[in-house]
């Protein structure tokens, strides 16, 4: 695939020039299949490139925008970086509730990826919040029923379980610290 995408980029460059949206997307999509192939350094070189074309192509705001700094986060996701991954994130979700509207899919899509970054990191409210705004968008859009709807509530159920795991440890924790442990109730 990327030898591919590789012809096209050699392709558009020359035809529509190395500044044009379409080569920014060519970039975008191989930085798409680095990621998938593990390649996560050369998938950021990537998105950086699509990134900078992008912007200067068609704003700073643009939906296209935002979607490569959701691209970014999924791939900072996958390297442990959280933070820089929920950075990319926030910037893509801003930009695509500005571009598209806050009921839109791509606000969905996007913020499903957060609460999936949340939810790798270990903040698991904020994976929750994000999880329900994520099946409420996806409620309206495709059904109930739709696997995209269903998918994004297997996550939300995954992050529930297991706060409620940490809930009862946390729990034991505090009673221990406090002394609180060895009293029983009549």
């Amino acid at each position: 695939a990327l030898e591919h995408h590789g012809k096209a980029l050699d392709i558009t460059r020359k035809a529509l020039g190395a500044e044009h949206a379409k080569t920014g997307k060519i970039y975008d999509n191989m930085g798409i299949v680095c990621k998938e192939l593990g390649e996560y350094d050369k998938a950021l070189e990537h998105h950086g490139k699509a990134l900078d074309i992008t912007r200067k192509a068609l704003g700073a705001e643009h939906a296209k925008t935002g979607k490569i700094y959701d691209n970014m986060g999924i791939v900072c996701k996958e390297l442990g970086e959280y933070d820089k991954a929920l950075e990319h994130h926030g910037k893509a979700l801003d930009i695509t509730r500005k571009a598209l509207g806050a009921e839109h899919v791509k606000v969905g899509e996007t913020c499903n990826n957060t609460a999936l970054t949340h939810k790798k990191k270990g903040s698991l409210a904020n994976a929750q919040a994000l999880f329900a705004e994520s099946t409420r968008i996806y409620t309206k859009v495709y059904g109930a029923d739709h696997k995209k709807t269903r998918d994004v509530l297997q996550h939300a159920e995954g992050a529930r379980g297991t706060m409620n795991e940490r809930l009862p440890a946390a729990a034991r924790q505090w009673a221990a610290a406090s002394g609180n442990g060895a009293r029983q109730s009549n």
